[in-house]
Formats: structure tokens, C-alpha cells, sequence
């Protein structure tokens, strides 16, 4: 199985390198975005605010890599939530993104959409308890709303490592994105 990722993954990087034209997504471009995320959990009280910046380079056309940050902030009236009543977490760690382009043409990328799939791993340090990790692969669409600039949804499927019981967790983040030629 992870055989058939890497080589289906290796194909669609490398089949986009001939595709080059003056898009958001082209190789030697940057991108700086940043997304929050609330979530409230009735069955636990528990109540999450993330904001999550980032800073990436296009290595390839519609492949970037780069930094993630992490800012997690919550908090619980919950007796029976293990962390209290209250924590702050923030993470580091890289980030990849691959774009498919849904208009290659370039005299109207402002209304394009551009979907990608992604992951970021995170390292962790919170502000009370022990330090983890999260893998989170992701899927969201970018809609551009002017030449260099998008507003994205994504959906977020968390695993989180590192810990006595590991466990998964989701999100659907909201944010924008702004394209450096």
C-alpha cells in the first residue's frame, strides 16, 4: 500500500514539472496563508480555538514545502477532562501541499479554484503538560479572489503521537492565502 502512495504521490509531482505557466502555484513562488479553526465538544465541555500560519516555496509547479505553526488554545469545565480547565499548545513543523489546477489559463486565475491534498507534522509544546506530535494529511480547496490572493476551507484528520494512548482528532479550518510571485 504505502508503495502505491509513493509511486502515485512521485507521478504527480514529477508529471507537473513540464506544466509552466505564470499561475499562484508556480514553481519559485511563495505562499503565506493562515487559518483558524473553533471547535466546541459537548460531550466534554471542551471548547478549541486554533489560529495556524504558514510560510511555504513552490519546489515544483503546484508542489510547495514549508513551515507550519501552531497556536491551540483550550479549555474545559469538565471534571472528567484530563487537562484542566484550561491549556495552551504551540507547534512547529513542516508542511507539503500539492495543487491540482483547475484553470490552467492564466488570464483568469481570479475565480479559479485550486483543490490540494497536503500534510504537516507537527512538534508540539504545551504549556503545562508533556510534549507530542501530529501528523495531519489534509484536503482543501483554495478560490482565488484576485491574482495573488484565495480564501480556503480545509478538512484536517489529526493523529496524535507520542502520547500513552494515542488518538485521532478533526477539523474544518477556514483562512486565507496570499500568493508571492
Amino acid at each position: 500500500m504505502l508503495k502505491h502512495i509513493f509511486i502515485l504521490v512521485f507521478l504527480l509531482i514529477f508529471g507537473s514539472l513540464g506544466y509552466s505557466t505564470d499561475l499562484p502555484t508556480d514553481r519559485g513562488n511563495y505562499m503565506v496563508a493562515g487559518g483558524f479553526a473553533y471547535n466546541h465538544d459537548g460531550r466534554i465541555d471542551k471548547t478549541t480555538f486554533i489560529l495556524d500560519p504558514s510560510f511555504s516555496y513552490f519546489i515544483f509547479s503546484g508542489f510547495s514545502i514549508g513551515l507550519d505553526f501552531l497556536f491551540c488554545n483550550e479549555s474545559s469545565n469538565s471534571y472528567y477532562y484530563n487537562y484542566g480547565r484550561a491549556s495552551k499548545t504551540y507547534g512547529i513543523g513542516p508542511k507539503f501541499r500539492y495543487y491540482w489546477i483547475s484553470n490552467p489559463d492564466t488570464e483568469k486565475v481570479k475565480g479559479s479554484v485550486f483543490p490540494y491534498i497536503g500534510a504537516t507534522i507537527h512538534y508540539l509544546i504545551y504549556e503545562k503538560y508533556s510534549n507530542k506530535g501530529i501528523i495531519t494529511p489534509e484536503v482543501g480547496i483554495n478560490t482565488m479572489i484576485s491574482n495573488s490572493a484565495a480564501i480556503f476551507v480545509e478538512y484536517d484528520y489529526s493523529f496524535h503521537v507520542s502520547q500513552a494512548k494515542p488518538y485521532t482528532s478533526n477539523a474544518l479550518v477556514a483562512g486565507f492565502t496570499y500568493f508571492i510571485k
